[in-house]
């Protein structure tokens, strides 16, 4: 009815609570659109939830790979929900959020803190370690919304990078990997420069 499969080494189902424990590694299928693999799952049917305690990963057809902590599967909704979710997209930057959800039926995850470290060369130059950080976002196919964000592309190191720009509202084009800044300061070595 929910179109979900869910397979494991060690299933037990509870009638009179209307509740599946799966002991171990269990693999549930989503819509044929996303597999969750996870260890010691419980699934409420009552409640018509799927929650595990232990580390999780949730994989979808545009090959992006979600690592989650301690997460809860709406299975109406079709919403999960961790604490903390990492983040590999299809082209290989990684994203870290706390307190996130992905929304699988739009395919959006909003989250808080947010940390996005871009592969190297991912805006043109091997060289760069771009990185992008906020208090807030949502992210989609198509953009990536933060709010009060830092970005630069200097390498890591421990002082502050020799620029960065500082924003309110940042929003990330994806496919034309352009990234536009409302209310933006220009901060070299942490002196702002340019408003």
């Amino acid at each position: 009815k929910n179109k979900i499969k869910i397979e494991g080494e060690n299933v037990t189902y509870y009638k009179n609570r209307e509740e599946i424990i799966s002991k171990g590694d269990t693999i549930i299928h989503v819509n044929n659109e996303y597999v969750i693999h996870a260890n010691d799952i419980i699934y409420s049917k009552k409640e018509n939830i799927i929650w595990s305690e232990n580390l999780a990963s949730l994989e979808d057809n545009f090959e992006n790979k979600f690592i989650a902590e301690n997460f809860t599967f709406l299975v109406l909704d079709k919403i999960f929900k961790s604490k903390k979710i990492n983040l590999l997209d299809s082209e290989k930057n990684n994203y870290s959020f706390n307190e996130s959800m992905v929304n699988i039926k739009t395919n959006e995850i909003i989250g808080k803190d947010i940390k996005i470290n871009f592969r190297n060369d991912f805006f043109g130059n091997s060289e760069n370690e771009p990185r992008l950080k906020g208090n807030y976002a949502s992210s989609n196919k198509e953009e990536t919304i933060i709010k009060n964000g830092i970005f630069t592309t200097c390498k890591k190191n421990n002082k502050c990078p020799p620029w960065k720009l500082k924003a309110k509202n940042i929003i990330h084009e994806k496919a034309k990997k352009n990234i536009y800044y409302n209310n933006a300061t220009l901060k070299i070595y942490d002196i702002p420069i340019f408003y």
